[in-house]
């Protein structure tokens, strides 16, 4: 009951502030409640991807903001290698898949 409920909250939240919708891309997506587990993690990185495709030339910058999503999970050595890594990546569905992995890994939705 109570992490439906912060769900639902945090969904609201999301949905209803532009500010966030522009960080993340998110006015092409909504999140549906019984999935927002499940996709958020996707929904933050399809919002990265079209910002990279949109404007390749800050990939890093981009990049750099979703590594900061992990905050404490990955030392900031590690996120220079991880950076390196896809910085170089021109394959959108590998960045996609790469960026996924890592999402999985470190638990980018707790």
């Amino acid at each position: 009951p109570r992490n439906e409920m912060l769900k639902k909250i945090t969904q609201d939240i999301i949905n209803n502030n532009s500010l966030l919708q522009e960080l993340i891309g998110t006015e092409m997506y909504i999140i549906s409640s019984e999935e927002t587990e499940k996709n958020s993690s996707n929904y933050i990185i399809e919002g990265y991807i079209n910002k990279i495709q949109k404007d390749p030339y800050k990939k890093i910058i981009f990049l750099r903001e979703f590594l900061g999503l992990f905050q404490e999970r990955i030392s900031e050595m590690d996120k220079e290698v991880i950076l390196k890594s896809l910085k170089d990546e021109k394959n959108k569905e590998k960045l996609r898949d790469e960026m996924i992995s890592l999402a999985n890994t470190f638990n980018l939705n707790s």
